[in-house]
């Protein structure tokens, strides 16, 4: 999946902030840690259907934000792969 053509054009927009709209892999992380649960079923769709958003999912998952690290680590959990180290959320 390299686009979120799936979700409503202002749910694209906001998860795509950060690059002015423009897909990038930054968008599925933003979904991890804010996303309905419309939006983690269908990224979870695109996880078992596609090997690279599978990837690049993984790949971001240590990138987190140490605040909301149970998301974080819900997903790593749910991908068979190790928690990242995000830190501790609380200083």
């Amino acid at each position: 999946m390299n686009d979120l053509s799936g979700l409503p054009k202002e749910r694209q927009r906001l998860l795509n902030r950060s690059t002015g709209g423009e897909f990038t892999p930054l968008a599925y992380l933003n979904i991890i840690q804010r996303g309905t649960l419309d939006e983690w079923a269908y990224l979870w769709r695109a996880c078992n259907q596609d090997p690279e958003t599978r990837q690049a999912v993984i790949d971001l998952l240590e990138t987190g934000d140490p605040y909301l690290k149970d998301f974080v680590h819900m997903w790593a959990d749910m991908l068979g792969v190790p928690r990242p180290d995000l830190g501790e959320s609380v200083p």
